[in-house]
């Protein structure tokens, strides 16, 4: 069984939905076209604008990178190597 997440539920919905508006098929291809990891990949999701500023203005209120990191790996499935 996987960790708890510390990420509210309504906060990891929302994180969800705005991942899911940049992780897409094209997005991946790239990615793994460039040798990307998918921690790399996953944290160049998060750092999309509108992503990022959500992090920044409601998660980083109560977690860290480390949490952070681990919504994103649930969210984005691994790439595909």
């Amino acid at each position: 069984m996987g960790a708890v997440m510390k990420i509210k539920p309504n906060d990891f919905i929302i994180l969800r939905n705005l991942v899911a508006g940049h992780d897409s098929p094209q997005s991946r291809r790239d990615a793994i076209a460039l040798g990307w990891t998918h921690g790399r990949y996953i944290w160049w999701v998060g750092g999309r604008r509108d992503v990022l500023s959500f992090i920044c203005n409601t998660l980083y209120k109560y977690l860290d990178d480390t949490h952070v990191t681990t919504a994103l790996r649930r969210i984005a499935p691994p790439l595909e190597n």
